[in-house]
């Protein structure tokens, strides 16, 4: 189903080691359009309905704040290693779009803030304001 989601997202800078980052998924498919796929594309996605898995890290000396999502679905706090991170499955119908917004703390004297993501299928669409 990975074909089918586009990703964009904004970083800006609001303070000296601050940063808002807007991240939206929109499922592109098209209602009904799923029960014509084959399985291999679908698998469990019943209905066209993808699931992603985001899971945001804080970065080395810093922090992740204010995390919210605009389907409400709300993400849990889990400790990965020597990171902390905010983690959740947003599920995505076809045509739907879901947006998480957060707010990033940087260490001071730490470059700028970028966005690291898994790779997809399609250009990663990032803009950095900064």
């Amino acid at each position: 189903m990975d074909w089918y989601i586009q990703r964009k997202s904004t970083v800006k800078r609001t303070g000296d080691n601050t940063y808002h980052v807007t991240y939206s998924f929109t499922n592109t498919l098209q209602p009904g359009e799923a029960g014509s796929l084959p399985e291999y594309i679908t698998a469990n996605a019943k209905g066209g309905v993808a699931v992603n898995r985001v899971v945001i890290y804080t970065p080395a000396g810093g922090e992740v704040s204010n995390v919210s999502a605009s389907n409400g679905s709300s993400f849990a706090q889990v400790q990965a290693k020597d990171h902390m991170t905010y983690m959740d499955d947003i599920s995505l119908a076809p045509q739907d779009t879901v947006t998480i917004e957060y707010d990033v703390t940087t260490a001071a004297g730490s470059a700028n803030l970028k966005l690291d993501q898994t790779p997809t299928i399609g250009d990663p669409a990032i803009t950095y304001e900064y």
